[in-house]
């Protein structure tokens, strides 16, 4: 009977808490503003953020910012999060531009690094993929925590794919490449060339390496007709002077 009452009484408190924090219909962007800020006091970080973007799209306005890269933060959505510090910090407001300092440097701390080295590849034909995106290998990548998906590419061929999981303020360096078991070897050699997913400056290289290669044969053509002609001028060149003139010699001796 005890647990029921209780039950209610949560269900009834977090029904007027819904209500107290909803915005009018017909609200205004300092009455969304208010109501994100609840959301942010009772830690519903999803809400504030929603009622912030709201309360931006009908007023923009640098507290808003602010709060919502705040919001941002507690979901670790930390890149986000410095995209709204940071044009705080660069704002009018000096008041807020030390608040958003203080934010930008929580944010700094808790990123996380990456540092991708690709193994077993040569330079000229890697690729690699951090969450579908393509990006640099041997340098420091400022991530969000959490899983992130590694993909190397050998040119236009997936090679190897790693999930990397990532803390708050971790740094890590990952090795990637080709599986060389027996078994990795007979994949990757049945593997399928997957050109949509690389792109960028990999597929830049892939059709310098064609242009290449067609510039080649070209070159083994001309090269083949020009000794061929020259071969055939050689065998229609007329000796028989010479000769003549040598058996002439002989005789004459």
């Amino acid at each position: 009977m005890y647990r029921v009452a209780f039950l209610l009484v949560l269900l009834w408190s977090g029904a007027l808490a819904a209500q107290e924090d909803a915005p009018p219909l017909t609200s205004t962007a300092d009455e969304i503003f208010e109501a994100g800020v609840r959301a942010l006091e009772r830690q519903d970080w999803v809400a504030a953020e929603g009622l912030f973007r709201q309360a931006y799209e009908i007023e923009p306005s640098a507290r808003v910012r602010l709060n919502l890269g705040q919001s941002l933060y507690e979901q670790d959505e930390l890149e986000a999060a410095r995209v709204e510090a940071a044009a705080v910090v660069h704002g009018d407001d000096l008041l807020l531009q030390e608040a958003a300092q203080v934010l930008l440097d929580q944010i700094d701390a808790a990123l996380a690094g990456l540092t991708l080295v690709a193994q077993g590849v040569p330079p000229d034909d890697v690729g690699l993929r951090l969450d579908g995106e393509e990006v640099p290998g041997g340098e420091v990548l400022h991530v969000n925590p959490g899983e992130h998906r590694v993909a190397l590419f050998d040119d236009d061929r997936l090679v190897a794919e790693e999930t990397v999981t990532l803390r708050r303020g971790e740094t890590k360096e990952l090795r990637i490449g080709p599986d060389l078991s027996p078994e990795g070897v007979a994949a990757a050699e049945g593997g399928e060339e997957t050109p949509q997913l690389l792109g960028g400056e990999a597929a830049r290289r892939k059709r310098r390496r064609r242009i290449g290669l067609g510039i080649a044969a070209a070159v083994l053509i001309v090269g083949a007709v020009a000794l061929g002609l020259g071969l055939g001028l050689r065998d229609n060149d007329s000796p028989t002077g010479d000769v003549d003139a040598l058996v002439f010699d002989l005789g004459s001796r």
